[in-house]
């Protein structure tokens, strides 16, 4: 498996809009099981887990990629997310940490996060079957070729890296590079080519994140994270519980996060793409209120895509799909071509479905 030097010169490229929360201690992984929405606490580091985190009604403050780091000397856990979202969320936890013996951080002073696709050399089949430190998801709707997409967790020395691929998409890896006197917390979130490229990676692979302005927007079900293994309906209390739980077994999931292609209505309406998150998305069907509302949008060159939380029903309709905006002569920002196929899971599933696909190597 090629795992680049981040000392020496590679493709890899900084992210500056996703960090690493650092919780450590003797209790870090009572503390996480208790807080977040999957299993953490018996977490070993060959292991890669989503998990969120909820308000008391079930909605989402944050979601990660969590992993155990397997060279430190007491149990440390590191949490992938958005940076902009970073601030509070350590805020929140630590206050949850009480008698616990643990600590939460901002790890971005610690861990950098870099980016690299296209020239990512991993055999997704084989090379995992050596290296213990290694595991391996796949979602996989209609169990063959088609469908599909592969995320893949190994460690070498002071690399952690997650590769991914799927049908539509050439190989891609994250990697997380532990480094003690790292460049200092940055103050601005700007933009940058190499989040723009990750962010549509994941986008397109219906893989929803939290960002600052969807925070307390979508419970764990409306951005599919119970599809995608990102909720355990066996595991113990943690906050909004209740709420998930009742909507997966006494429910009816009527809406989904569904992948657009967003296609501009004019020229200069890409000046409001990066401001469609939480905008309400409108059926030609129904005029008298909204029919769902942006999740995350993601451009890459010159095509931008997009997670939506749409009504099931009028999936199966023919049904042209838009945002508005004042702004525009138009008064329309964008159309969605809803794109649900190029997904590697089916939204139409209850639940955690794809737990079994979930697993180590």
């Amino acid at each position: 498996m090629n795992v680049p030097n981040h000392n020496a010169q590679s493709h890899a490229k900084p992210l500056q809009r996703w960090g690493v929360i650092v919780v450590e201690g003797d209790d870090a992984g009572a503390f996480l099981q208790s807080q977040l929405t999957h299993h953490i606490q018996d977490l070993t580091p060959n292991v890669l887990q989503m998990a969120g985190f909820c308000t008391a009604k079930g909605r989402l403050l944050g979601n990660f990629w969590v992993l155990r780091t397997p060279s430190m000397s007491k149990p440390t856990f590191w949490l992938l997310c958005r940076a902009d979202i970073m601030p509070a969320l350590v805020k929140r936890l630590s206050m949850f940490v009480l008698r616990s013996k643990c600590k939460v951080s901002d790890g971005r002073q610690n861990v950098h996060v870099l980016f690299e696709r296209n020239n990512v050399n991993i055999d997704f089949k084989n090379d995992c079957q050596n290296n213990s430190l290694c595991s391996n998801i796949t979602w996989n709707t209609q169990n063959d070729d088609t469908h599909h997409a592969t995320i893949v967790l190994s460690s070498v020395s002071s690399i952690t890296s997650i590769h991914g691929e799927s049908q539509h998409e050439q190989p891609y890896a994250l990697h997380l590079v532990s480094h003690v006197g790292a460049n200092s917390t940055p103050s601005t979130i700007e933009a940058n080519p190499a989040d723009d490229a990750f962010e549509a990676y994941w986008t397109k692979q219906g893989l929803a994140f939290i960002e600052a302005q969807t925070v307390e927007r979508f419970t764990p079900q409306a951005i599919n994270f119970d599809l995608v293994g990102g909720v355990s309906f066996n595991k113990g209390c943690y906050p909004g519980q209740e709420v998930v739980a009742r909507t997966h077994y006494l429910g009816k999931i009527k809406r989904r996060a569904v992948l657009c292609e967003v296609i501009q209505a004019e020229p200069d309406a890409s000046l409001f793409l990066g401001r469609l998150a939480c905008k309400d998305v409108w059926a030609s069907t129904q005029n008298h209120e909204p029919a769902g509302q942006i999740v995350q949008v993601a451009c890459d060159g010159t095509r931008c895509w997009a997670l939506v939380e749409l009504p099931l029903e009028l999936l199966t309709q023919t049904v042209d799909w838009f945002v508005k905006a004042e702004e525009t002569p138009s008064g329309v920002v964008c159309k969605l071509s809803p794109k649900s196929e190029w997904m590697p899971y089916s939204i139409h599933e209850k639940g955690n479905a794809f737990d079994s696909n979930i697993s180590k190597i």
